[in-house]
């Protein structure tokens, strides 16, 4: 009896102590997985935070307008305001910087001089004061009857009997605004050919040249790039290019706008230097 309460008591003394050790494993076990959980929640914060900072910046990058200019390119659109009113000089040079700038690594010819270009300042008084897309609108045909002045005559302007090239091309940053140019032109009374898209298909416009003498066109790079690709257009005879200056919500012009600037450095590059060195002072811009 008393060997089997000692043994008893063995017993429960080896249940007890291996009780207490299995708890310290187990505290020991806690403690460790606390220390993880606390690490992996300090690891989830900062993986929580990071992504929280990496959308706040893509919001912050989404908010930018990469379309707003700045740098050399907010310079060109400065520039370009009221670069019509400026000197023969300082015309060639901007046109040249824009010209070049759209290009790229492409060879530009000879150097654009002053002599290319037909200057009416001084000429049109303005409303206003400022050179602006209203005053532009409403000088429009003081500034062609100013440059046909300079170059011929209105009577030579509306007697033009040469077909496929007009003695006057606008070229325009795109079709309404080529719609908006006839508009302010409408009072001279002269016929004008309509070279941009969206009114007339180009086979039409091809037609159009080949059948009647048209004194003014009026058009976007690019739509005049295609007719004279195609033979339908020609400069041989052209006298003036107009370039609108016109400035879109975002200020920017067919001189500057990207597509545009690009359409418009090709169009010079091919159809207007080649003439311009053929015929020296017998073709030349003007910056309205």
């Amino acid at each position: 009896m008393g060997d089997d309460l000692e043994s008893d008591d063995d017993y429960l003394t080896k249940i007890y102590h291996n009780n207490d050790s299995e708890n310290d494993d187990k505290k020991g076990l806690f403690g460790i997985s606390n220390k993880r959980s606390r690490t992996d929640s300090i690891q989830a914060e900062e993986i929580i935070t990071n992504k929280k900072k990496a959308k706040a910046k893509n919001k912050s990058i989404s908010k930018i307008d990469h379309t707003i200019p700045s740098g050399k390119r907010k310079l060109l659109l400065t520039a370009a305001r009221g670069i019509g009113q400026e000197s023969s000089d300082v015309q060639a040079a901007f046109l040249w910087t824009c010209y070049t700038h759209a290009l790229g690594g492409t060879d530009g010819g000879e150097k654009f001089k002053s002599s290319s270009f037909l200057s009416w300042k001084d000429k049109v008084q303005l409303n206003r004061g400022a050179w602006n897309n209203e005053e532009r609108d409403i000088k429009y045909p003081f500034v062609l009857k100013e440059a046909i002045a300079a170059k011929s005559s209105m009577k030579k302007l509306k007697e033009w009997n040469t077909k496929k090239s007009p003695m006057i091309l606008i070229l325009c940053i795109s079709a309404r605004r080529c719609v908006a140019v006839l508009k302010a032109i409408s009072s001279l009374k002269i016929r004008c050919a309509k070279l941009f898209a969206k009114h007339m298909d180009l086979e039409d416009q091809v037609a159009q040249l080949s059948s009647t003498p048209f004194p003014v066109g009026v058009g976007t790079p690019n739509r005049l790039s295609k007719l004279c690709h195609d033979g339908a257009l020609s400069l041989q005879s052209t006298e003036l290019i107009f370039i609108d200056g016109h400035e879109d919500n975002k200020s920017f012009t067919v001189c500057t706008l990207n597509d545009t600037a690009s359409e418009l450095a090709k169009f010079i590059h091919e159809q207007v230097q080649p003439q311009i060195l053929e015929r020296p002072h017998k073709i030349q811009f003007v910056m309205c």
